[in-house]
């Protein structure tokens, strides 16, 4: 690496996320990090969306950190996710389920 160059890289804090919580694995992948056309009724969770909101403000918080490194290409998905910290509501789980299936695939 050339002197003065700085890099940086989170995807060892991405594959940590789904070793911390293997029930992610289960998703599948996703090509964008949030979809235009999400379905927002109510419906029962499942087992990884349960375990998604269980874990809900650990997740994004370590995906915040990840968007500020050198990720924005996440930073309107979080966003969105943000507003649901303290006590998410069905949509921010379906968003953050959206999310992770497109950082699945790095």
């Amino acid at each position: 690496m050339p002197d003065g160059v700085i890099t940086m890289d989170v995807s060892a804090k991405l594959q940590a996320i789904f070793e911390t919580h293997p029930k992610l694995k289960e998703l599948h992948t996703a090509q964008v990090p949030m979809s235009k056309s999400l379905n927002y009724t109510e419906r029962e969770l499942t087992d990884v969306e349960k375990h998604v909101k269980e874990h809900f403000a650990s997740i994004v918080g370590s995906l915040i950190f990840c968007c500020v490194a050198c990720r924005p290409d996440i930073a309107q998905a979080l966003g969105r996710c943000c507003r649901g910290m303290h006590r998410p509501e069905f949509r921010h789980v379906v968003i953050l389920c959206g999310l992770l299936k497109y950082l699945s695939k790095v």
